[in-house]
């Protein structure tokens, strides 16, 4: 080392000079220098030549030596201020105390901020740097992502790294591999293995680790247990490099990315699926996911974009396919619409002549709770009931009750409803339940809604309808509207002159055939089978006009 410094010392004192101002610049041959050098330190030829290489290397990547000279054999400084530089730097080399930064900076966690800029300026001009081959990373991270779907929504988590602007803060369930995951599954005890294994690319031992690592995330990001899930499928992305990193260790990164496909029994569900879940979680519908964009949200899918070739369709497409990660089963398989007044009964089966009504004895509060039940179960995801504090609600129409007078409530309306030949509710570990009914069999009765036939503008035409507001022992029922676009004026003018008691049937040939493909359509939506039904040989729609 002695040797070392006193030779760059020496190089220091023979540099080429250049003028601040003018067009003057000196030169010194390598040659020249060299033998410089071997006159005033004494030192081997050999030394001399492998200190004088490593200088020149060091500024030529730093492009501070004018090139054509260079070719030639001399060195020249390109400018005054890059003659600076090189002696600023020699200077610091040739001292035996002289230092950039002092021991234990680069370990001080408060210097983070400054580590980080440094390494991403230095990333940077590396990157740049024109080169007959690819840029190689300096940093292999292996990942492990968990793709958990329910109701076709797809779970994103904030990431570690929460205060950086500019940068996405959602990233998927799951992490990166670390020793201790090495450890589990490796029964090498030479830690330099290890490091070995987690800075390799495509390690086998690596990857087939991942498992231990998704384990680990998920108990610690989402409180789920390994009782309470399987891995189904496992996809792996294409390794993808990008100048990325949280903190300090931000580098030129290979990511290895392992995708785990989650199926959760409903302990695991009921864990995720609460829609009053923690400010951290958020489910991206699949669009959302695809675009990795929700509302002012970000995520960072981008190995995952990458592996389509930013081809959102592709994406989506795989999206789609992706099984739920929740198996959904009903206790009822057909189409009901729940009665609105009490002595009604619940209509039953297929739309038409093979409907069938089924009247149950409820009184006034298992009818309101009924009502609740089955608008949590339909909208309950996009219009909510405003829950009381011992209700907490979940996907997929269940909820979980804390108060026990509710619960038998609920015990005793489903005991009744099974006595009927109608095993709607549905209940788990005594204090879930839900309206064990799909979506689109359940329905509620026009005495539910009422309505308006509306031309907002003159080439617009517009079907309202306004759902009951009603306290029940679930919560409130929200103050919502649907508003259903009508695709014609004909459309718009036969439903006015029904509501008249005046069908006009010339508008329409096949006035059934139009319900059918146009009109039901819509009002499903909101949860009535039919607007408009046959009674007496006479069409009427069955909802009360709002505010007559």
């Amino acid at each position: 080392m002695e040797l070392i410094i006193k030779l760059l010392q020496n190089i220091l004192q023979n540099l080429p000079l250049i003028a601040e101002e003018g067009e003057y610049k000196g030169k010194i041959s390598r040659d020249e220098l060299s033998k410089v050098m071997k006159e005033q330190t004494l030192a081997s030829h050999d030394a001399i030549n492998v200190v004088l290489e490593m200088v020149e290397l060091q500024w030529t990547k730093a492009g501070l030596l004018e090139p054509f000279e260079q070719k030639l054999g001399n060195w020249q400084f390109i400018s005054f201020p890059a003659s600076l530089a090189a002696r600023s730097w020699l200077d610091v080399m040739s001292d035996k105390e002289g230092y950039w930064f002092p021991g234990g900076w680069w370990a001080d966690q408060a210097n983070s901020e400054t580590h980080r800029e440094l390494l991403i300026k230095m990333e940077e001009l590396r990157l740049k740097s024109s080169s007959s081959r690819d840029p190689l990373p300096i940093r292999q991270i292996y990942v492990a992502w968990a793709l958990i779907k329910l109701n076709n929504h797809l779970l994103f988590v904030e990431r570690e790294d929460q205060t950086r602007g500019g940068v996405p803060h959602f990233v998927l369930p799951g992490g990166r591999l670390n020793i201790h995951d090495l450890r589990i599954n490796l029964e090498e005890s030479d830690q330099s293995e290890y490091l070995k294994i987690l800075q390799s690319s495509s390690s086998k031992k690596a990857i087939d680790s991942l498992p231990i690592t998704l384990k680990r995330e998920l108990e610690e990001e989402l409180e789920l247990d390994s009782s309470e899930y399987t891995v189904g499928e496992v996809f792996r992305l294409d390794p993808y490099e990008k100048l990325e990193g949280a903190g300090a260790n931000h580098a030129y990164t290979c990511y290895e990315i392992s995708l785990f496909s989650i199926e959760l029994n409903f302990k695991g569900f009921s864990r995720l699926a609460l829609l009053d879940k923690p400010i951290g979680h958020n489910w991206f519908t699949l669009e959302e996911a695809a675009r990795a964009q929700k509302g002012d949200k970000q995520a960072f899918i981008d190995a995952w974009q990458e592996h389509h070739g930013m081809n959102e369709e592709n994406l989506l497409s795989q999206l789609k396919e992706l099984q739920e990660s929740y198996k959904d089963s009903y206790y009822f398989n057909e189409m009901i619409d729940i009665p609105v007044q009490l002595g009604d009964p619940f209509q039953c089966g297929p739309t038409g002549n093979n409907e069938r009504e089924c009247l149950v004895n409820l009184d006034h509060e298992e009818l309101k709770l009924l009502l609740a039940m089955a608008w949590h179960r339909r909208h309950g995801t996009d219009f909510p009931l405003k829950v009381k504090n011992s209700i907490s609600s979940g996907l997929y129409g269940w909820f979980e009750v804390k108060d026990q007078q509710l619960v038998e409530l609920i015990k005793s309306l489903q005991q009744k409803l099974n006595g009927s030949e109608l095993p709607l509710i549905e209940s788990h570990d005594r204090n879930w339940f839900r309206l064990s009914v799909s979506m689109e069999n359940l329905f509620f009765s026009g005495e539910f809604f009422t309505y308006v036939l509306r031309k907002p503008r003159p080439e617009g035409w517009e079907l309202q309808l306004f759902p009951q507001i009603c306290d029940t022992p679930l919560g409130q029922l929200p103050k919502i509207v649907f508003s259903y676009p009508l695709h014609s004026e004909s459309m718009y003018n036969y439903l006015k002159s029904v509501e008249k008691d005046e069908e006009d049937e010339e508008i329409y040939s096949d006035q059934d055939n139009m319900m059918r493909k146009h009109l039901d359509p819509l009002v499903k939506q909101a949860g009535l089978r039919k607007l408009v039904r046959t009674s007496g040989g006479l069409r009427e729609i069955i909802c009360l006009p709002e505010n007559p």
